[in-house]
C-alpha cells in the first residue's frame, strides 16, 4: 500500500499538485478486515482500496483510481488528462499486468498515457505546453 501511494504522489507531484499529500486512513471495519481509504487535507474519499489484492499493480491501479475520483469529488479537479485530447485518463491495470493511466476518449483508440509513478515520462517537448490536470471548465467533451 505504502509503495502504491508512494507512486500516485509522485504523479501528484509530477503534474504540479504537489500541495495534495497523500496518505491512507482506516476508517472502519474490524482488526482482520479494516476498511482502508486514501486521504489528504484530513478527508478521504468515499470507496476503500481493495485489501484483497495481492499484486503491486492491482493496489496501484486501486489507489490511483480512489485519488482520481476523490480530487473530483473534493477539489474539482480532473488528474490526469492527456494531452491530446483534452480528456480525462482512468488508472487501471494493462494486460501486460502494469498499473496504468489511459485514454478512454470516445472515437479514438484507448491507449496508455503512461504507467502509473511515470507521468514525468510523457511530459516530451509536444507535450510541455498541455497541462495533465484541468478543471471540469477546462475539460474536452468526452
Amino acid at each position: 500500500m505504502l509503495q502504491a501511494l508512494r507512486l500516485v504522489q509522485q504523479d501528484l507531484d509530477t503534474v504540479g499538485l504537489e500541495r495534495i499529500r497523500l496518505s491512507f486512513a482506516v476508517a472502519g471495519g474490524s482488526d482482520e478486515y479494516p476498511i482502508v481509504n486514501v486521504q489528504w487535507r484530513g478527508t478521504w474519499t468515499s470507496d476503500s482500496i481493495d485489501l484483497d489484492a495481492t499484486d503491486l499493480a492491482g493496489v496501484t491501479a486501486d489507489v490511483a483510481a480512489q485519488m482520481a475520483q476523490g480530487l473530483i469529488e473534493l477539489e474539482g479537479i480532473y488528474m490526469p488528462t492527456c494531452p491530446d485530447h483534452n480528456n480525462w485518463a482512468s488508472a487501471g491495470v494493462s494486460i501486460g499486468g502494469s498499473a496504468v493511466w489511459a485514454c478512454n476518449k470516445q472515437g479514438v483508440t484507448p491507449h496508455v498515457l503512461a504507467a502509473v509513478g511515470e507521468l514525468d515520462l510523457i511530459r516530451t517537448p509536444r507535450h510541455r505546453i498541455a497541462p495533465l490536470w484541468r478543471n471540469l471548465a477546462e475539460l474536452g467533451p468526452p
